[in-house]
């Protein structure tokens, strides 16, 4: 800080100004109404890599100098989750006060996108499956993809009536931030071949056969190669409760 003293010389009636420029040090008091607090997204959704942080002054004496431990010098700066977890700042201000920040980043886990059952069907016997979101949400919103327009749910729990794909749509609020995520499920219809075929590849069987017991169409059989093990495993469809 520079003060500027003015002494004024009188000498045989003329006047005669000398200004000089007196130096002062920093006093520790000018630094205490300096604060500075980081701001944003320090929680990241599911599988965000990246946020925004910005520095917020209180106080303090432009002009301001910003040095991020990313090496960014702006006043808001993007920083990634996988190398930088513990992103700081140091702010210095014009009388030369130096004040750092530090925060830590958190990732919300993706288990609020996912639906169980994970490969759920609906039995003749049975009439109904009821699906549920694994994670608990702020809000759901359930749609039928065979009539897309249709909101058909808006709690954790659906019970389902009718085989078909499913669209699941959550909002989850955590510190401040608000992740939107979206997963789709197929309901199986057990009665159907073509969707017990597809159903047994989803779980890991790739090869079906379908043989009937003699004199007793009601007791059939299926044989069902394990994609891993290369074995054949024999189970009478009416466990399943269907009859082809």
């Amino acid at each position: 800080m520079q003060n500027f003293i003015t002494f004024v010389l009188m000498f045989v009636g003329c006047s005669i100004s000398i200004s000089y420029c007196q130096q002062t040090s920093i006093k520790e008091d000018s630094c205490n109404d300096f604060s500075i607090e980081l701001k944003g997204g320090t929680t990241l959704c599911f599988e965000q890599d990246t946020t925004l942080l910005l520095v917020k002054i209180e106080g303090g004496s432009p002009q301001f100098k910003y040095q991020w431990k990313n090496g960014s010098t702006l006043k808001e700066t993007k920083v990634n989750i996988t190398n930088n977890v513990y992103p700081s700042v140091t702010v210095t201000d014009a009388l030369g006060c130096k004040l750092s920040k530090r925060v830590q980043l958190k990732r919300i886990t993706s288990d609020g996108i996912r639906i169980l059952p994970t490969t759920p069907t609906i039995c003749p016997n049975n009439g109904f499956v009821v699906l549920k979101s694994w994670h608990k949400s702020n809000s759901y919103q359930w749609i039928n993809l065979d009539s897309p327009q249709k909101v058909i749910g808006i709690e954790r729990e659906l019970k389902v009536i009718k085989p078909g794909r499913y669209r699941l749509n959550t909002t989850l609020i955590k510190n401040e931030t608000t992740c939107l995520s979206s997963t789709e499920t197929k309901v199986f219809d057990l009665s159907d071949r073509n969707q017990i075929e597809e159903y047994l590849i989803l779980n890991g069987f790739y090869a079906l056969n379908i043989s009937h017991d003699q004199g007793n169409d009601n007791k059939s059989v299926k044989s069902i190669t394990n994609s891993s093990s290369h074995l054949k495993k024999f189970i009478p469809f009416r466990f399943l409760g269907i009859h082809l």
